[in-house]
Order: C-alpha cells, then sequence, then structure tokens
C-alpha cells in the first residue's frame, strides 16, 4: 500500500487543451514523458500505470523541440510515445530518445501496427509496442522494460569494472605509479609515492582532478588538460611531460602516460595510466642544453673576432649572438 505522505501531485496539462482545465492525478516515483497529443490517452495510461503500483509521475509533450527540452532537464526511466501524432511521430520521438538517451527503455503505443512498422521500430531500438485496445499489455510491458533496462544497466558495469581492473593490473605490470581518474564522478585516485616524492601526504592532496591540477605549473597545466582533450575526444595517445609543486616550493618533472575506456555510446567514462619521476632527467637535460648554449656562444665569438675589426660591429653581433645562440634575453642586454 502507498500512504499518501509517499505521493507527489503531479499536474498533467496539455498544451492543446481546452481553456484552463487542469487534469489532476495522485501518482509518484516513476518519471515517464510521454509523447502524445490526446490529454485523455495520457491520463488512461497514467491510471493503468497507477493500479498496477508502478507510480508514475508524467510529463508530456507533442513536438521534436518539446521532447528534446524535457530530455534535457531530466532524463526519464521510461518513454512512452504515440505512433502517429499531427506533426511528430512515433519513430521521430524514438530517434530523437536513441540520440539523447540511449539506455532510456522506449515504448510505443499505437491504434494498429503493420508488421513492417514493428520491425522497423524494433530494429530502430523501440523497447516494445502496445494496442490501444489492450493496454492491459501496459503495465507488464513496462515492467519487463525496466526490468532488462536495470539488468543491462549493471551487466555494463559489471563489464566496465572488470575493464578497470583489468586496465589498472596492466599498468602496475609496469613501470611507474599507478593513478586512476573516474571521469563521470571527477574522483581520482593519486599515486601515494608520487604525493610522497613531492613531500606530501596522502591527506595534503586531495583525490580529485582537480586537487592534482592544482599543483600543477600553470603553463603545463594547459598542455596537459589539451592533451587529456585530445585523448579522450580524438583517442590520441596521451602521453605527457609536466612540472608539479613540491611542498619545499620547488618542481620536480614527471612523465605520465594513459589510457581511456570509453562506453557503448563513444563517451569517457574512466581513465588510468601510470606516472613516473623524471626530474634528473630533465635536469641533466637543461644543464647540456645550457652547456651546448654557452659552447654555442664562444665558438660564435671566436669567429666574429677573426673576422671582424670595427669594434662597434663586434659589439653588435656578439649581443646578436647571445641572444640567438645563446638564449640570452634581449632586455637584459639592454639593461646591462
Amino acid at each position: 500500500m502507498i500512504s499518501e505522505g509517499s505521493l507527489r501531485r503531479l499536474t498533467v496539462t496539455h498544451p492543446h487543451s481546452c481553456g484552463s482545465e487542469e487534469r489532476q492525478l495522485q501518482i509518484a516515483s516513476l518519471n515517464i514523458v510521454a509523447v502524445s497529443d490526446n490529454p485523455s490517452d495520457v491520463e488512461l495510461v497514467a491510471q493503468l500505470l497507477q493500479r498496477a503500483a508502478l507510480n508514475p509521475e508524467i510529463r508530456v509533450v507533442d513536438s521534436e523541440k518539446s521532447l528534446r527540452s524535457a530530455l534535457q532537464d531530466q532524463l526519464p526511466e521510461l518513454i512512452v510515445s504515440d505512433f502517429k501524432l499531427p506533426q511528430f511521430s512515433g519513430l521521430d520521438a524514438l530517434l530523437v530518445a536513441r540520440d539523447v538517451c540511449p539506455d532510456t527503455p522506449f515504448i510505443l503505443v499505437s491504434e494498429v501496427f503493420g508488421e513492417d512498422h514493428v520491425i522497423h521500430a524494433l530494429k530502430s531500438g523501440a523497447t516494445d509496442y502496445v494496442l490501444k485496445h489492450d493496454l492491459a499489455r501496459l503495465a507488464p510491458a513496462v515492467r519487463r522494460a525496466l526490468g532488462d533496462a536495470q539488468s543491462a544497466l549493471e551487466q555494463r558495469r559489471t563489464l566496465e569494472a572488470l575493464r578497470h581492473s583489468e586496465l589498472r593490473f596492466r599498468l602496475a605490470a609496469s613501470t611507474g605509479d599507478v593513478w586512476d581518474w573516474d571521469i563521470e564522478t571527477g574522483l581520482a585516485q593519486i599515486s601515494p609515492q608520487w604525493k610522497m616524492r613531492l613531500g606530501y601526504s596522502e591527506e595534503d592532496v586531495e583525490n580529485t582532478a582537480e586537487g592534482w591540477l592544482a599543483l600543477l605549473e600553470p603553463a603545463d597545466r594547459v598542455r596537459v588538460l589539451a592533451a587529456f582533450s585530445a585523448h579522450i575526444r580524438n583517442h590520441v595517445p596521451y602521453d605527457v611531460e609536466y612540472r608539479a609543486l613540491a611542498k619545499d616550493g620547488s618542481y620536480r618533472w614527471s612523465h605520465a602516460k594513459g589510457q581511456a575506456v570509453w562506453n557503448a555510446h563513444g563517451r569517457a567514462t574512466y581513465m588510468a595510466g601510470s606516472v613516473v619521476d623524471i626530474t634528473e632527467r630533465k635536469n641533466a637535460e637543461i644543464k647540456v642544453q645550457r652547456l651546448n648554449r654557452v659552447y654555442a656562444v664562444l665558438s660564435g665569438i671566436n669567429s666574429l673576432i677573426v673576422r671582424t675589426q670595427n669594434r662597434e660591429e663586434l659589439f653588435q653581433e656578439a649581443c646578436n649572438i647571445a641572444v640567438h645562440a645563446g638564449g640570452v634575453g634581449a632586455d637584459a642586454i639592454l639593461t646591462s
């Protein structure tokens, strides 16, 4: 039995209803979008589902625009659609639903169904169909559709969890520390070893994407976000080097790789990877680059002395060598 306190009042209104008449139904729980231009049909559907203890809460739409608006406001648990409307059709509504919420059960209701229409609708993604003269089938069809949708969701979650586990296992077997990121929730597992190398405790850095990004050197953060975007949207390999702020105020270099997991609809839901500290290597590279610049400057000036006798020209050319070969800023020369 449903207590009165557990019910919410839904006012079913329709853009084509006469005057200001409103049809009020005491219903709750099951969020449904009904594609229909007939308020009486919607009320009958609501009453049948209420008697079956499905407790519907219905929003009525009758066009592609209003359907898309309803789906954007809140994804329903079920869509029930008339097969024919004056300027819209159940098959049109089905295409919109498969585009916006492909996992939501979709049931077509019609006066008659030709065999070709039934086959086409089911191939296009309709969950079931019910004839208006046999609406006693509606509640069982809804229960079956909801049960199948729940089973499919649980199966997808199980498979995704397995894929995540396998991905983390492969990464753990490779060199480096493992990290992962639940893209849908924003929660991340940041390697404790990585935090420790930066001088932080486990509690110092929040295990979210934002907590990790806050430590990145600003210019590197832009590159890292661009690399994430390219990987998630275009499947470009995620392979990036960046600097992260240590607790003592210095920066340490990391080399990170990662792999996303995409669901059946092409949306990235999870990502995991490994990260290696490369600070010593980068410092060595920087030293080599500096020595190479010094050598280039000395070599250029020695050559300049041999071929240039004019003192002013010698000074100007030496400054050019310092800027272009030595990486010295022009401002530093002007102020020296």
